[in-house]
């Protein structure tokens, strides 16, 4: 009972701090220099407050930190990367890095993490079928800081986003807790903390939204879905072929787009709004894309990650299942190619 007490003040703690956050970043965005112009990128216009995800990176921080202190000290290093990540996000928002400044923050975030797992747990031995370790362990740092990226892409429409990591850690959540040993609390604490916190910011952010996301929320949402999906690969609770696939349909989108663009001699750091999601959006509306992607995720992808997760099937080929009618819809929608009116 003091378990689940303890529990349910922790959860509560996150969603109260993060409401609190989002009113005072809402309040005091000028005084910060969180306000954003409708650019290149944009699905809006004129000026609205960012940084609204700053809300969710210190109610998650305090989430933490209280499990930490409870005894769970293995979160202390991943509740601290993921801040710093967050904090680095921040400082974009406000303008103040470029792409190398990122991409070193970025990279920095997943060493620190690669080299904590692999001192505590061995982490290694549990990605050898992507071959030695030194192969194997610069593959994920890269997979992660592309990750990172594809996840930020995708925050172009109201509630997108938010949405996506609710899902991401909930059905992570669902799939490990399945497991006949697993507890709430650790690391599935910490989780579910952040997804209710997400969820309050939803209030905030679902069209038409009062404060955007920024990349503080962005880079910690993606720091955050890689920290659970590596801890739990360590701790045999999840399927990586189960992680591939929750999130496929950012993957999907980001990725075709990216490589279209490349392909038509973009940058691939150039503001666009090429996305399949912000081509739907223009057509219907912002509210009505989350609910298609959230529903691909719940009908399609999840059942998918269960079944790989229950080892029902050959994973390669669930992966392959998963990913070629989304990858086939992305091209359909012309994500990443520009409409010549």
């Amino acid at each position: 009972m003091f378990v689940l007490i303890n529990a349910s003040l922790i959860i509560a703690l996150a969603g109260l701090v993060c409401f609190a956050a989002i009113v005072l970043l809402r309040r005091y965005a000028s005084l910060l220099g969180l306000v954003q112009n409708a650019g290149e990128r944009s699905s809006h216009t004129g000026q609205k407050p960012t940084g609204g995800g700053l809300g969710i990176v210190l109610a998650a921080s305090l989430a933490g930190g209280w499990i930490v202190i409870d005894g769970q000290t293995y979160l202390a290093v991943p509740v601290v990367a993921a801040l710093a990540l967050g904090l680095v996000g921040l400082l974009d928002d406000r303008g103040k890095l470029n792409i190398s400044q990122r991409l070193l923050a970025q990279g920095t975030f997943l060493v620190v993490i690669i080299i904590y797992l692999q001192s505590v747990f061995s982490f290694s031995q549990y990605i050898d079928w992507l071959g030695p370790a030194w192969l194997a362990l610069p593959i994920i740092v890269l997979a992660g800081v592309l990750w990172i990226n594809l996840f930020n892409f995708m925050d172009g429409i109201d509630g997108l986003a938010a949405s996506e990591l609710v899902f991401v850690l909930s059905a992570m959540e669902l799939l490990v807790l399945t497991q006949p040993e697993a507890a709430l609390s650790g690391l599935p604490l910490w989780l579910i903390s952040i997804a209710v916190a997400a969820l309050v910011f939803l209030l905030f952010n679902w069209q038409p939204s009062l404060i955007f996301m920024g990349d503080a929320g962005a880079y910690f949402f993606a720091a955050v879905i890689i920290i659970g999906a590596l801890f739990f690969l360590v701790n045999g609770a999840l399927s990586p072929a189960a992680a591939i696939i929750l999130v496929a349909m950012f993957v999907s989108d980001s990725l075709v787009t990216l490589l279209f663009r490349m392909a038509g001699g973009f940058r691939f750091s150039e503001g666009h709004k090429t996305h399949a999601y912000q081509k739907l959006s223009r057509r219907w509306s912002h509210a009505r894309v989350v609910v298609l992607y959230m529903s691909i995720n719940l009908f399609w992808l999840l059942p998918l990650a269960f079944i790989v997760q229950k080892t029902m099937f050959d994973p390669v080929i669930c992966v392959f299942i998963a990913y070629m009618p989304l990858v086939l819809f992305m091209v359909l929608s012309r994500a990443g190619r520009v409409e010549h009116v």
